[in-house]
């Protein structure tokens, strides 16, 4: 089931994980369940863009891959720390907003600007929680 950019909105304005250090990972998932998405768990694990550039996410959105409410993981060794546990890596979380935008705990941002944040990180999985699993 699809997602308006209003109620991902609101429900990224509502989480009370903003701003929190090394809070990534439970702001993603705080905003997909304050607008009722499934949890990391059950969202469906799209693994096709795994140890791309930040920067295929630019075509995953033209594409229709990525859409408003999905929930990237990205780190420096794709498929070597899916707990994200492993901070060596630089894990790090953030949500699709739409429009070219992306949103963490520390704000909004462009593609450009995400990938400045956290250079040398790739795609590890994009998470689908508002899709119905395979």
């Amino acid at each position: 089931m699809p997602i308006t950019a209003q109620r991902f909105n609101l429900a990224l304005a509502r989480d009370p994980y903003k701003g929190s250090t090394h809070g990534c990972f439970r702001f993603a998932w705080a905003a997909v369940k304050g607008a009722g998405g499934k949890d990391v768990n059950a969202a469906k694990a799209d693994t096709s863009y795994s140890n791309e550039p930040l920067s295929a996410l630019r075509s995953a959105a033209k594409n229709g891959k990525l859409k408003i409410g999905d929930v990237i993981y990205a780190n420096r060794k794709p498929g070597a720390d899916p707990s994200s546990t492993n901070l060596a890596y630089g894990p790090h979380w953030f949500v699709y907003k739409g429009n070219g935008k992306f949103e963490d705990q520390y704000g909004v941002k462009t593609l450009a600007e995400m990938e400045d944040f956290i250079p040398n990180r790739k795609i590890d999985t994009i998470y689908h929680p508002f899709e119905l699993r395979p």
